[in-house]
């Protein structure tokens, strides 16, 4: 077997082949290509053998390509979590323990999937999340019950009527940033009480330690546009490019002086 050939030993080429053999369902897709692709997974991320071939099989679903897509598809991801400082570990084992949900809200984009397990790793959470979110905001009857609860609890409306528009669309990453943007930021959600914190983070359909992960990381959520930079933040920026690109950076150093004013400094 081809596995065998790439240094796996025949204990885990076997797992591969028999992992493959449960979730595909016929034995002529198992082919030394997949066994090979599934081997690798397990074996460089230490994720299980059975999550490897559900996430293989998913890709093959989603992209109705042959073995050799698959496996460039799966090199994308790494290549694409290496780009943004990410582990490829964090992304492929979130997409390994999500594969329903890539069926539910993917269809046949696998390079978007890529790129929401990227990005959920960035702020600190995996696709599990994303999932639940989700799920909660789509549950309509209930969700609209804990967006009042919760809105009586803060004394401001929360509504995640655009969030739940944009899932129902599969738009898993827009959806996510507008139930942050509900929420507020990481200064505000720590001034709230502990039933407030909770009752919020439930209806966001997420534990509270997730909602403090997601929104403690704001540089990434700049990074992402989940957030807008403030006044300051961008100043403060542009001061130290201005510092270190020296003064013949004109438009940085007028940039810096009209935010100066807007800020009254």
């Amino acid at each position: 077997l081809q596995g065998l050939l790439l240094g796996f030993s025949f204990k885990e080429t076997l797992a591969a082949a028999e992992a493959l053999n449960n979730v595909l369902g016929d034995i002529t897709e198992v082919t030394s290509t997949a066994i090979a692709t599934v081997a690798h997974l397990s074996k460089k991320y230490s994720i299980a053998t059975s999550d490897a071939a559900g996430l293989y099989k998913q890709i093959k679903l989603m992209s109705g390509g042959t073995d050799d897509m698959v496996k460039a598809q799966l090199k994308h991801v790494e290549h694409l979590a290496r780009a943004n400082n990410v582990a490829p570990k964090a992304a492929l084992e979130s997409m390994a323990k999500s594969s329903e949900f890539m069926a539910k809200y993917m269809g046949e984009n696998s390079k978007s999937m890529a790129e929401t397990a990227v990005q959920a790793a960035m702020l600190g959470t995996d696709l599990t999340a994303i999932d639940s979110m989700m799920t909660s905001i789509l549950d309509i009857e209930s969700s609209i019950e804990k967006e009042m609860q919760v809105s009586v609890l803060l004394g401001r409306q929360i509504s995640f009527d655009k969030a739940r528009q944009l899932a129902m669309s599969g738009k898993t990453l827009e959806a996510t940033k507008a139930i942050i943007q509900q929420v507020g930021g990481i200064a505000e959600f720590e001034k709230m009480s502990v039933i407030q914190r909770k009752a919020l983070a439930d209806a966001s359909g997420i534990d509270l330690t997730t909602m403090q992960s997601i929104l403690g990381n704001r540089e990434k959520q700049i990074e992402l546009g989940l957030v807008e930079q403030s006044t300051a933040e961008k100043a403060s920026e542009l001061a130290v490019g201005v510092a270190t690109s020296g003064v013949n950076n004109i438009e940085n150093a007028m940039i810096f002086t009209q935010l100066m004013v807007n800020m009254n400094l």
